[in-house]
């Protein structure tokens, strides 16, 4: 799939709240550097695997570090050029029958963003994702 998505949300860091806002600065090796207003709808880059800067989000730093060696729900993870690659396993096995299947396939955003308070810079997080056979 695409590294680029169209976020619109907030992350709430100690007592400052970061919020998506339009900003065009973020790309594979920039985090998004955010605002604290309303959040607004922003195209944002999953960045590469690296440490990123907290003060200012900028790839080469030390106090963020981003990989995707270890997924949370995912079995693997990888982003390369402009694409991200996330296999998932099926929730239970599947046999196949001579009757074509139902596939269900749901997503849950709710906790796909992170940020941090120091200078508002936020990045995506992996998605939770659940795929049934019926």
């Amino acid at each position: 799939m695409s590294r680029t998505f169209q976020i619109t949300g907030s992350v709430v860091d100690g007592s400052t709240t970061c919020t998506t806002d339009g900003g065009t600065d973020n790309d594979n090796d920039q985090m998004l550097d955010s605002g604290t207003g309303t959040a607004t709808s922003t195209a944002m880059y999953l960045v590469d695997a690296d440490g990123y800067a907290a003060s200012d989000g900028s790839g080469g730093g030390s106090n963020i570090t981003i990989s995707y060696a270890s997924p949370t729900y995912a079995s693997s993870m990888t982003v390369s050029g402009d694409n991200a690659v996330m296999i998932y396993e099926l929730t239970e096995p599947y046999t196949r029958l001579l009757k074509a299947p139902v596939i269900k396939v749901s997503f849950n955003t709710e906790n796909a963003l992170g940020g941090d308070g120091n200078a508002c810079v936020m990045w995506i997080e992996e998605p939770y994702v659940s795929i049934s056979i019926q």
